[in-house]
């Protein structure tokens, strides 16, 4: 064999494990973001369930059994209400306000967090100091698999 003929050789095994070690990589990468995604899917499964409780419940706990008419009306609190111990007993979107918990279903554990704030009129991005007709609720959702929490919003308006 002479040294061009060796030469080959060696580039053609060289050639080879790049090859190799390129296909293991695209492989490993596309395997993590898979497994990520399953879990992504799920925390959003979990973001809604909280989203969707807290629609079904009345927008302020004054207006559980009467409507009101002006913003001072409103509960001051956002938040549970006195004896409103668990999620169970939540009757009002606000009660959501503060509420952290941690989920385990068959696949991971979650950590669950909602917040709940005044928004302003004009515009819901907007944290507003003073009580309106509109609340808007955050869902955050994450676990140590994840690289970026789930994070969804609501907006809840009383008209």
């Amino acid at each position: 064999m002479g040294l061009a003929q060796t030469f080959l050789t060696i580039a053609s095994i060289a050639l080879l494990g790049i090859i190799s070690l390129t296909l293991n990589t695209s492989y490993l990468n596309s395997n993590q973001t898979m497994v990520e995604s399953e879990y992504t899917i799920e925390a959003v499964s979990l973001a809604e369930s909280y989203l969707e409780r807290a629609i079904g419940e009345s927008f302020d706990q004054q207006t559980i059994y009467a409507a009101v008419s002006s913003t001072s009306s409103l509960s001051t609190t956002l938040g549970p209400e006195a004896g409103e111990t668990n999620i169970n007993l939540f009757n009002d979107f606000d009660d959501y306000n503060g509420y952290t918990t941690t989920a385990t279903t068959q696949r991971a554990t979650y950590n669950v967090s909602i917040s709940v704030v005044y928004v302003a009129d004009t515009n819901p991005s907007v944290t507003s100091g003073s009580k309106t007709w509109h609340k808007k609720m955050t869902v955050t959702v994450s676990n140590s698999y994840m690289t970026v929490p789930v994070t969804m919003n609501y907006i809840y308006s009383y008209f």
